[in-house]
This record gives structure tokens, C-alpha cells and sequence, in this order.
């Protein structure tokens, strides 16, 4: 069974994602995630880009509030120079446009088409973390 939950690292593309992020050492992966028109992209990809939006909020000092995932505070540390404005910039814009329209906020809602406050409350936190 799949891991599936609101946190940006809660899902099994996200982790895998990060996983080949760790191990190819390429930051590119990052940059590549938080490009696109997440308006019409497939979950998977917008899942990319909110665990990509994560890691630059972790960048800036504002770790998710889920338990921590193994070495992701030391390897935003690790990689700060690479963590520009210009990504923040592209996390908020990819952020936000997940939160309003998107196939990954529409996979949220419930039978009467109410998006979930969990997974609402999950994107909104990060969202802050990103304006902070």
C-alpha cells in the first residue's frame, strides 16, 4: 500500500522524488519540479513541485511541520547557495497555483466537491512558510 496523506512529503511520488533528489546530488531536480503550468499538470507532478516548495522553505529556516524526513534540514544546508530568489520566487507561484487550480486540489475533494481542510490547511502552511 501507498503512502497518501496532506504533508508535502506524504505521498510515495514525493518520497521517491526526494529520494533520487539525495542521490543524484543534481539540483537541477529541484528547479525542474517547481517549473510548469501546474494548472494542467497530473498529480504526480504537482506533488513534485509542493515536496520541490518544501525544500526551499526548509532553505529559508521553515522545515515542514511533519516529522522531519532523514537529512532534509542538513541537505537544503548543504545546497544553500544553490537556493536563489528566483526559486522562491517559482516555489510561490507553483504553490499557489496548486492551492487554486489544479488537478492535485481537485484529487482532494470530497464526494459533494469540498476540498479537504487537511490537505487546505497542509498547502496554506507551506504557503506561509514560503512568504516568511
Amino acid at each position: 500500500m501507498g503512502v497518501w496523506a496532506a504533508g508535502s512529503f506524504e505521498s510515495d511520488t514525493a518520497l521517491d522524488w526526494l529520494g533520487q533528489v539525495y542521490e543524484s546530488r543534481d539540483f537541477s531536480l529541484v528547479r525542474t519540479a517547481l517549473s510548469g503550468d501546474f494548472a494542467t499538470v497530473e498529480i504526480y507532478v504537482a506533488r513534485k513541485a509542493v515536496a520541490a516548495a518544501d525544500l526551499v522553505a526548509c532553505s529559508r529556516g521553515f522545515p515542514p511541520p511533519e516529522p522531519k524526513r532523514k537529512g532534509l534540514v542538513d541537505w537544503t544546508r548543504e545546497h544553500s547557495s544553490k537556493f536563489t530568489p528566483d526559486l522562491l520566487e517559482l516555489a510561490r507561484g507553483a504553490v499557489a497555483t496548486i492551492k487554486t487550480n489544479s488537478q492535485l486540489r481537485d484529487s482532494w475533494k470530497d464526494h459533494e466537491g469540498v476540498v479537504q481542510a487537511e490537505w487546505l490547511d497542509s498547502i496554506s502552511d507551506l504557503e506561509r512558510r514560503l512568504q516568511s
